[in-house]
């Protein structure tokens, strides 16, 4: 039967193209942006979801706190309402797969892959958790893998908020809600989740990644919960025969599925600074150039653990109106750990929020030298094609537009090429065509 939503228009903007898949929460539809022929993701969530004043109110506070990421390895709601009585999420339309249907075809990753991926899904959701998000139901379905040319894979992730939806809604019933192979020990209990709840799901997926099977399978979805709480993984070394696991990398994947979560990384961040795939034997390396320092720390660490925290208290104090105190703050923050992209994003986004254009665009240029997957960032992308209407920064961010944003800037710029403003507009049009 023909889904009656294919070939509508919602919300007068967006034009829905096909059903891609369908899943317990609701139906994900491929869509375009009408004028601007952008591709995107609409999410028609099931109507329970909103079936009352209160649940409508939860999914609101919900998509907006969703819309609030804006980090390269998190997939942003940009827009959300309510049709016919079900509420839909428009996210960007990512190609690629899940790494679940990476699984389903590869079976197993070699270690540095699965680390390298990893790696980026905990720096998602160390951004997530700084929002004071937890996503509850971290999973291979809900990370989109895809191939960046000339840098490797890129993954991120989806459908943040939605459990915690699930859960508090009238419409719930049981106390454990979740994917039982991915759901931590508190959570099959029915206690609140924390940050450490994202911690052990990232654990299941990285020993599922390294070893082709699940820590703990069973013929019922109870008995797999029973297992989360009471029964020991077998060692990876044993799950995946013929795999040389280091035993640095053992110890990640099982510290990370502790039973009590006191015993477990506290943080993404912690799990992020952990050591690489290649330590030696009873020699851990030191953490990648992730790390952080306090502001006020005078030496560069490049490895000390970086805290999400920090950042966040800098872009509350620019919130308040003191962009001053927080560029301040950042300063000495990215003097202290020049390695860490997250702070010179931050750094370059409150430079943007002053209008110094040409110290937000040097800013965002050293953030995709350190991390190229910053290039589909939309706060970037939207910054930087901004600076175009500046005097003084405009040819500098024409630059990080041809060489390092591309193609990923172009709906921006069809955006921009219609600003009130004429340098901006005449610049916009004038690059949008060189790049096309």
């Amino acid at each position: 039967m023909p889904d009656p939503r294919v070939g509508t228009v919602l919300a007068g903007r967006y034009k829905i193209l096909e059903r891609t898949t369908s899943g317990s929460m609701g139906v994900v539809y491929r869509a375009e942006r009408l004028e601007l022929k952008r591709a995107l993701a609409i999410k028609f969530l099931n109507e329970g979801y909103a079936a009352s004043e209160d649940g409508l109110r939860r999914f609101e506070v919900e998509a907006r706190a969703m819309s609030r990421l804006e980090h390269p390895n998190c997939v942003p709601v940009i827009d959300f309402g309510v049709d016919q009585g079900a509420p839909y999420l428009v996210m960007d339309f990512i190609k690629g797969c899940t790494l679940g249907q990476l699984l389903t075809t590869e079976w197993r990753l070699a270690p540095p892959r699965a680390v390298a991926i990893m790696r980026q899904v905990a720096a998602g959701l160390a951004h997530a958790h700084a929002q004071r998000i937890i996503h509850r139901d971290v999973k291979p379905a809900n990370i989109l893998v895809s191939p960046v040319e000339g840098h490797g894979e890129h993954a991120r992730i989806v459908d943040f908020g939605l459990a915690k939806l699930r859960d508090e809604g009238s419409f719930t019933t049981g106390i454990a809600v979740g994917t039982p192979s991915y759901m931590s020990p508190e959570q099959t209990v029915g206690e609140k989740a924390d940050e450490r709840a994202d911690v052990y799901a990232c654990g299941v997926i990285l020993y599922e990644l390294l070893t082709g099977v699940k820590p703990f399978q069973a013929d019922t979805p109870f008995e797999v919960m029973r297992m989360h709480r009471e029964a020991t993984p077998l060692p990876l070394a044993t799950a995946a025969a013929g795999v040389a696991i280091s035993p640095a990398l053992e110890a990640v994947v099982m510290r990370a599925l502790a039973k009590p979560r006191e015993h477990r990384f506290q943080s993404m961040s912690e799990l992020r600074a952990a050591p690489s795939p290649d330590a030696a034997d009873g020699e851990p390396t030191p953490p990648p150039p992730r790390g952080g320092a306090p502001v006020d720390a005078a030496p560069a660490d490049p490895d000390a653990p970086f805290s999400a925290a920090q950042i966040t208290k800098l872009q509350a104090l620019a919130e308040s109106g003191d962009l001053r105190g927080a560029i301040a703050g950042l300063e000495a923050l990215r003097r202290a750990q020049p390695n860490e992209p997250a702070v010179h994003y931050a750094l370059a986004g409150t430079y943007a929020e002053d209008q110094a254009w040409t110290q937000s665009v040097q800013a965002y240029r050293r953030t995709l030298e350190l991390d190229p997957a910053y290039r589909s960032d939309s706060r970037l992308i939207a910054d930087v094609v901004e600076a175009l209407g500046s005097k003084q920064a405009h040819k500098q961010a024409a630059r990080v537009i041809e060489q390092d944003l591309r193609t990923t800037a172009l709906a921006r710029l069809d955006e921009a090429s219609r600003s009130s403003n004429r340098d901006l507009r005449a610049r916009a049009r004038k690059l949008r065509a060189r790049l096309r």
